[in-house]
């Protein structure tokens, strides 16, 4: 099995930790099942982003 940092979203699991928003156990078992989808290919992963550009008036 690959090392953690090999699996997708390590830092969003940790962050959720950190958040008390779930445990440690669900953190693993979460990419536990992530992983594993890789593995057979049939992980996605999709993001949306905005950049934002502005100038202040001159004067």
């Amino acid at each position: 099995m690959p090392a953690a940092i090999d699996r997708p979203c390590p830092q969003l699991a940790a962050g959720a930790v950190d958040q008390c928003a779930i445990t440690a156990a669900e953190a693993r078992r979460w990419l536990d099942e992530l992983a594993q989808a890789a593995a057979h290919r049939t992980f996605l992963w999709a993001t949306t982003g905005f950049a934002v550009a502005a100038t202040t008036p001159a004067g």
